[in-house]
């Protein structure tokens, strides 16, 4: 009995150690803030991009200039922001609250133009 019960506490304390480890994000992490910021970006190139009627060159040529400015824009190197991306895809809590905030910016500015938003319906 006395050894079930040492087992069992044992077992919580590993337990309970574990669980408040916490890992410590790495430095090369870009602001939340700003990589919403890169994301929102991004996400509204790729709709421009993908409204424009364009030859098979430009369709290769046209995301790369429009990516690259936006790094520019924002002071990143593209490697970084992949860099980013990859630590998130592995801390989807983090990343899904990454996208809510996108998505939320993306909501403010669609009730802030809803003139626009007619415009787009209506063509």
């Amino acid at each position: 009995m006395k050894y079930k019960i040492v087992l069992l506490f044992s077992s919580f304390l590993l337990f309970i150690s574990c669980s408040l480890v916490q890992e410590s994000k790495p430095d090369y992490l870009i602001d939340e803030d700003k990589l919403v910021e890169i994301m929102i970006d991004l996400h509204k190139s790729d709709a421009i991009l993908s409204r424009i009627k364009r030859s098979e060159a430009l369709k290769k040529a046209q995301p790369t200039a429009y990516y690259k400015s936006i790094y520019e824009k924002h002071d990143i190197s593209r490697e970084k922001f992949e860099k980013n991306i990859e630590y998130y895809a592995d801390h989807t809590v983090e990343f899904e609250r990454l996208y809510t905030k996108v998505d939320e910016a993306f909501r403010k500015e669609k009730e802030a133009n809803p003139a626009e938003e007619k415009e787009k319906i209506q063509k």
